[in-house]
């Protein structure tokens, strides 16, 4: 199961990325996550459950989750549930995965200006 998100900056900013497990074949082995490549200067969706987490596009391992709080601006509203883009908790990785409507690093101009939002998407 998982769901789309929609990362949009005020400098032109835009793409869409998948969250969550691929899908029935691979709901075990496969969660994606978006996280910010320090070689791509881009944002990429990572399999959470991988061994190895790294960057789809280069390869590197030089990522960081969009929940790492060095790419968060401001906390728009973190504790209300009713503002979470996602929320997701592993028990193998012992950690909960959230994003909110609040701001973040943006991945093009560097500024704490990029915003998560949910396009609406769903799949099984």
């Amino acid at each position: 199961m998982g769901s789309g998100v929609t990362a949009t900056c005020l400098c032109g900013m835009n793409t869409s990325i998948i969250i969550g497990s691929g899908g029935m074949a691979n709901s075990m082995s496969a969660y994606y996550f978006p996280c910010l490549c320090k070689h791509c200067c881009a944002i990429v969706q990572v399999n959470f459950l991988a061994e190895q987490k790294q960057c789809p596009k280069c390869k590197t391992t030089k990522i960081i989750p969009y929940d790492d709080p060095t790419l968060s601006g401001d906390a728009g509203e973190r504790i209300l549930s009713t503002h979470t883009v996602t929320n997701w908790m592993d028990k193998k990785l012992k950690r909960k995965l959230i994003l909110t409507d609040g701001t973040y690093k943006c991945s093009q101009c560097n500024q704490m200006t990029l915003r998560f939002a949910d396009n609406g998407y769903r799949w099984d």
